[in-house]
Parts: structure tokens; sequence; C-alpha cells
């Protein structure tokens, strides 16, 4: 009995709260709230969200750039996208089990992904926190999943299959333990401090972009890279350059202000293959 008063309470508050905002809602039979349009709470300055934690969203939430510290009191589920970043948020807790679109907490205090939701039709930002690690990620990612400029030493917890490209760039990995196993996009490491790609992805559908690390070796290296390897270590098997330092490309043609030096020799677990996506040579590599 005091479950079904604390819903209607819940509810009733919530309609008030709507209906004080401006935004239309349907009632449903069953007594749920439903939004068929966005909700906009951004730039008010809000110190907490109202109570909406009984109403489905339709269209997208966004309660950007306030002054949240939680998420408690967000709708239950929304069909579009959620967009929370340019708070001071340090927890997820209380954000929707279920987002069909997008999910954006960057740029807050966050050191944890644990409330975050379990599925995310398209994709995951959690850019710009304090986050030292991925456990609470979504189980499932439509997407791409971009995580970089944390702190991150590890990419335990990570989807083990995203749909477009995984970022990682701009943290303190040394190792790829954790990393997904599928990436059907580009997968973006760099700038971190990357000895080896032990752990990799074993299959990227774009390019696997690796320069600014520490690499001393490619053991590791995906078995499947689709796309145009421009961005790889060519030189590693540039005969030419075998005894000199081995350069690591960030653009298409080799420029001495875009490249990383390697002062290790590079060592290489099985043959790369020297054919761009369109099956030719990059074009700098007869120079």
């Amino acid at each position: 009995m005091k479950s079904i008063f604390a819903k209607s309470s819940r509810r009733s508050k919530a309609e008030t709260t709507l209906k004080r905002l401006g935004i239309e809602y349907e009632k449903r039979p069953d007594g749920t709230l439903f939004v068929p349009g966005d909700v906009h709470l951004s730039c008010k300055g809000l110190g907490s969200l109202p109570d909406l934690s009984s109403v489905a969203v339709g269209g997208s939430f966004h309660c950007d750039t306030n002054k949240l510290t939680s998420l408690r009191g967000a709708p239950q589920t929304v069909g579009g996208s959620f967009n929370c970043i340019a708070n001071q948020l340090t927890s997820l807790e209380g954000a929707p089990r279920d987002i069909g679109l997008d999910f954006n907490c960057g740029y807050n205090q966050l050191t944890s992904l644990e409330g975050a939701p379990h599925s995310v039709g398209c994709s995951f930002s959690c850019d710009g926190n304090k986050l030292t690690s991925l456990k609470g990620a979504p189980f499932t990612v439509g997407s791409f999943f971009s995580c970089g400029h944390n702190h991150l030493t590890s990419l335990e917890g990570a989807p083990q299959t995203v749909g477009g490209d995984f970022t990682c760039c701009g943290n303190k990995l040394t190792s790829m333990a954790g990393a997904p196993r599928i990436v059907r996009g580009d997968f973006v490491c760099h700038d971190n401090k990357l000895t080896s790609l032990d752990g990799a992805p074993s299959s990227v559908g774009g390019r696997l972009i690796c320069c600014h690390n520490e690499l001393a070796s490619l053991v590791g290296d995906p078995m499947k890279v689709e796309s145009a390897l421009d961005y790889y270590s060519w030189a590693a098997v540039k005969e030419r350059l075998r005894m000199a330092p081995v350069i690591l490309a960030r653009q298409g043609q080799p420029d001495l202000d875009e490249m990383t030096a390697l002062q290790k020799p590079l060592t290489v677990k099985k043959p790369l293959s020297l054919k761009t996506s369109r099956g030719r040579q990059p074009h700098w590599w007869s120079r």
C-alpha cells in the first residue's frame, strides 16, 4: 500500500513539474507520464534535477551546463539522447538504464562510470573527467565510444563490441588490457604511454591510430585491419630504415613536425600488409 502511495505521489509531483515547465505530456492508462518530445533544462543554474523519475521521454533530455552533482530525478527512459555535459557530477547514479541514441557525460568530475546506462543505441562519451577505470560502462554501444582525456591506466570495463570508433587518447595507458575485441570503426589510442599493442582489438574496421606513445614492439597488433594503415608504423618494415629510429606518422604523408621517433628497435610479431584499403602502397612509400 505504501509503495503504491509513493508512486502516486511521485507521479503527481512530476505532473506538476511538467505543467510548470510547459512541457507537453500524455498520461497513459497505467498512470505513466510520457513526454513525446524533448525536455530542455540546459543552462538554468540547477543544483539538482526536478523529480522526473516516473516519466518516460520519447525525445531527448538535455540538462547540460548546470551545477548538477547528481542525476537523481532523471527520467526512467529516454528514447533520444541524454546530455549532461559541463556539470559537477561525481556520480552517474540515477541515470536512465537505456538510452535510444547518445549519452554524453563529458567534462564533469566523474571518477567512476558506476550507474551509467546499460545500453546505448548510438554513442557514449565520457571525455574530460577524472576516470581511473571504465568499470560500469555500458554493455553495448551501437556507434562510437569515447573516453579520452581522463586518468585511465587500463581499459578494463570497456564494451567488448563497439559499432563505430573507439577513442581512448590522452590517458595514461601502459597496456591495452580490457580493450574491445571488435571495433567496427577507428581504434584511436594516441598520446598514451603504451609500450606494446598487446591486448589490442582482434578486429578493427577502420584505422589503428597509435602515434605519440612509447611503443617498442608491434606485438599484439590486430589480426585484421580493414582500412588504410597510413597512421600505422609503416617504417617498421621499411628496409632502408631498419637501423634508424622508427617513425609513427600522424598524418598520411610524413612530416618531421608530425612524427614521433622511437629510440628503441621495433620487433614485429608477424609481417604487416603493405597495402592500403585501395590496394596501393602509401603515396610516400617510395621516398
